[in-house]
């Protein structure tokens, strides 16, 4: 299997090599423990048996002598540096060594030797407890014993019924002690692999508070990404790692930060578009889990020549989510080695992926910040020169209109010049209040019977008034059904007039053409132009709020770019849409769709999320 899921982790990795270890080391200490302080009781029995016994005492001494000689030569072992890794074969001939001199000394007391026979099953039993060396080596001394044991009972010469009922206690001992060994040892490497999982835990914990520590510093920095890779290559012990995040106007996930890869490699693969129809890898992403190539050249998720032209050998990839949706992929991995990652490099992974998305919503939050700090700002440099060429007109026309010298005609100019120029700045502040209502929540729909055909006719009248060029000629249609429909007549009126002043304001000749169209339950609002036409670039977000394709104080035409966001938001308050088709230097042509009812009852106040559709 070359490329899996993995949420969990393999048995071959639960430490087993680690535990094996650490029971070699502990039954290395439990060694020299048991030789040194077993000189203290073979030098006190030595002086007893010189004070007490006589019999056969140079044979008990040389026994005393043998032992103590076995413990110093343990003792002297154990403390060279290969002695850890043949811990438990010493452990081994040293119990065997001793076990053979009880077996020796109780030789030595035939009298005696139904009495201490009894210390064999014991001392077992006490091997099992005192070396934590596992079933194999507590089975070759419990039965070398067993055997010892037998074999002194055989000497002394008992009758067979005697040596039967002597067979019990070896018997039993040789059972007690392997089957205590046995548990006592799964026992300890149950101990060992929790200890083994918390310390894991403790340093995935520890490495992930660290990535997210140097995260936090970096918040606000062009190079957080790169931070998120190189913590990743230092953390995974990997040899390279990579954030692809997804392109929306591209529609896939492109490279946006890397460590470990040359750069020559890495410019190549920036102009790589990972879509999924083309890269596999992309449609298996699931949260919360890894994707792992343990070998490039078998699997089928990314194609095998551009692994190996990239040099990847091996990778594990973990999808970054926000609010359910994959939007970017951390991939780390290796150049030749091949093979399964360990659970640890699987967590960290998954671990750094969430701080990686923490990451890029911090990065999106933080560049919609100054995004809406700059817009803002543009709308304050474009509502002070939006207000002050209007207050100009009107007070130098007033100070002309106040000389005595100029004709009844020119008097009549400037007034109607005063006049047309507080519209204009009348307009300005209708739309700024407009906009505080609608963020506010404060902008209500109510739904009221038009006469669609009386409406469109004294709509046109208005529109007539709006300053164009001279060589502009505003056609209204005249082509309207004799119905009446129920909407909004302020929302309605208001998107017309923004959307005719906006097609007159950016037209310099030629014409601009509106004109209604009642389709099924639904009005259809055109408003065309030979204006000078938006960019595609700009075509996405001329409807944003402080939005023009030129907000620039030098920019040649006027206005603040909230006439095109309150056609939006009005559109979507009844419930309908706009559509927009544009050519730069040809024209525009703005298709508003709003649903209305034939009858409705005057003055009906209808709830616009349940009744017309968003209210943004």
């Amino acid at each position: 299997m070359t490329a899996r899921h993995e949420t969990d982790t393999d048995p071959a990795d639960r430490g087993g090599s680690g535990y094996a270890d650490q029971r070699r080391l502990d039954t290395l200490t439990r060694l020299r423990q048991a030789a040194l302080f077993a000189l203290l009781p073979i030098a006190a029995a030595a002086v007893v048996n010189v004070v007490v016994f006589s019999d056969r005492l140079p044979a008990r001494l040389a026994t005393f002598a043998a032992e103590a000689a076995l413990c110093i030569a343990v003792l002297a072992i154990a403390g060279r540096p290969a002695a850890r890794r043949h811990a438990i074969p010493l452990a081994v001939v040293f119990t065997l060594g001793m076990a053979s001199a009880l077996l020796w000394a109780l030789s030595l007391s035939p009298r005696e030797l139904s009495g201490l026979l009894g210390t064999v099953p014991a001392t077992m039993v006490a091997t099992a407890l005192l070396f934590p060396w596992g079933p194999g080596p507590q089975a070759i001394v419990s039965i070398f014993l067993a055997v010892g044991h037998l074999a002194l009972v055989a000497w002394t010469g008992i009758d067979r019924a005697a040596f039967v009922n002597a067979l019990i206690p070896p018997a039993f001992g040789v059972g007690l002690s392997i089957a205590g060994a046995l548990e006592l040892d799964r026992y300890r490497r149950a101990a060992a692999e929790r200890s083994r999982a918390q310390r894991e835990e403790a340093e995935v914990s520890a490495t992930l508070l660290h990535v997210a520590q140097r995260l936090s510093a970096r918040l606000g920095h062009d190079d957080v990404l790169d931070e998120v890779t190189r913590l990743t290559v230092d953390a995974l012990g990997c040899e390279w790692s990579s954030i692809y995040v997804w392109n929306d106007r591209r529609h896939a996930y492109m490279l946006r930060a890397n460590t470990g890869a040359p750069p020559e490699l890495r410019a190549e693969v920036e102009q790589v578009e990972f879509t999924p129809d083309t890269f596999p890898i992309v449609q298996v992403a699931r949260p919360g889990e890894v994707v792992e190539l343990t070998d490039a050249a078998t699997q089928t998720l990314v194609p095998p020549a551009l692994l190996t032209r990239w040099e990847i050998a091996s990778l594990i990839g973990v999808p970054v989510f926000r609010d359910h949706q994959v939007v970017g992929s951390l991939l780390s991995g290796y150049r030749r080695r091949t093979g399964a990652f360990t659970p640890r490099q699987r967590r960290l992974a998954l671990g750094i992926a969430n701080a990686a998305a923490i990451a890029l919503e911090n990065a999106r939050l933080i560049a919609d910040l100054a995004a809406a700090s700059r817009l803002k700002s543009e709308f304050v440099s474009t509502m002070s020169h939006e207000l002050r060429s209007p207050l100009n007109v009107i007070l130098g026309f007033a100070e002309m209109a106040r000389d005595p010298a100029i004709s009844p005609a020119e008097r009549e100019r400037c007034l109607t010049r005063v006049e047309a120029a507080g519209r204009e700045l009348l307009c300005l502040i209708e739309s700024t209040l407009e906009v505080g209502k609608l963020e506010a929540g404060r902008d209500d729909v109510r739904i009221e019977p038009i006469p669609l055909r009386t409406f469109w006719r004294d709509l046109g009248r208005s529109c007539e008034a709006f300053q164009h060029g001279p060589g502009v000629v505003l056609e209204w249609s005249g082509d309207v059904p004799d119905v009446t429909v129920a909407t909004d007549p302020r929302k309605l009126t208001l998107i017309v007039r923004n959307l005719v002043g906006n097609a007159l304001k950016f037209t310099e000749r030629g014409w601009v053409r509106a004109d209604v169209r009642l389709r099924d339950d639904a009005l259809l609002l055109r408003v065309a132009d030979t204006g000078i036409g938006i960019r595609p670039d700009d075509q996405s977000t001329i409807f944003e709020m402080f939005r023009q394709a030129d907000g620039s104080d030098s920019r040649r035409y006027g206005g603040t770019g909230l006439g095109l966001y309150i056609v939006r938001r009005f559109v979507e308050q009844l419930g309908g849409t706009i559509e927009l088709d544009s050519t730069l230097d040809v024209g525009s042509t703005f298709v508003a769709t709003v649903p209305v009812a034939r009858t409705a009852a005057a003055g009906q106040r209808i709830d616009p999320p349940e009744a017309v559709g968003r209210a943004g």
